[in-house]
């Protein structure tokens, strides 16, 4: 064979083998063309609570006991004197969600004065229970539960699910009478709770702001 012609030839073959690589690598992308953000999880049925292990308990009211008093503006159990008013831990019980929960202890003096109950939120960062805040009320609506209300200026936006970009479902006006049928859910830096038959709000409108009963 002449040598220009075996030249031509290794040539095209050349080609050919570069075209099928480079055919190959369009075919199956690199990991980085590839990925994507991961969908959030769904939380559809709402998920219910669970009583705390007595080790959760005893982290949650370390982490919260502190902030708790300073909020509420009552005393510490283990220094009370009979006639301050005080925030105790003797009865307490708490509930834990996803990534978030709370601790119900209770409002009052060793000599009898007040009686409330008080519930102290928090969430969990890497381990660790993070202090929210805190209400006390002797009646329902104040607190995320059976008949609370919604606090807010304006109106308060319902979502599909517990995120801050989830489709808005509904806008409830301040006042509004609602049902929470779910635990609490920590979620894209919020705590957020289900209501009965509407959606996900977040934590901060069904909480009664400081100063309320």
């Amino acid at each position: 064979m002449p040598r220009a012609r075996s030249l031509v030839l290794i040539a095209a073959i050349s080609l050919a083998a570069c075209a099928s690589a480079q055919s190959s690598g369009q075919g199956s992308p690199s990991p980085s063309s590839s990925s994507s953000t991961a969908p959030s999880p769904s939380f559809t049925p709402p998920p219910q609570p669970r009583p705390a292990t007595s080790d959760e308990l005893q982290a949650m009211i370390a982490a919260g006991r502190h902030p708790a008093e300073r909020d509420l503006k009552l005393g510490d159990s283990q220094t009370c004197t009979d006639h301050q008013d005080c925030l105790f831990f003797d009865q307490a019980n708490g509930v834990v969600g996803v990534k978030a929960g709370f601790v119900h202890g209770n409002e009052g003096c060793p000599d009898g004065c007040g009686g409330a109950s008080c519930w102290i939120f928090l969430y969990q960062d890497g381990g660790s229970w993070q202090y929210v805040n805190a209400q006390c009320a002797q009646a329902p609506g104040y607190v995320p539960g059976a008949q609370d209300h919604v606090y807010v200026s304006g109106c308060a936006n319902v979502r599909e699910e517990p995120y801050k970009s989830a489709r808005v479902v509904a806008c409830l006006a301040n006042g509004t009478t609602v049902d929470v049928d779910s635990a609490p859910v920590y979620s894209d830096r919020s705590i957020w709770w289900h209501l009965a038959g509407k959606g996900w709000m977040a934590h901060d409108f069904l909480v009664a702001p400081p100063g309320s009963p």
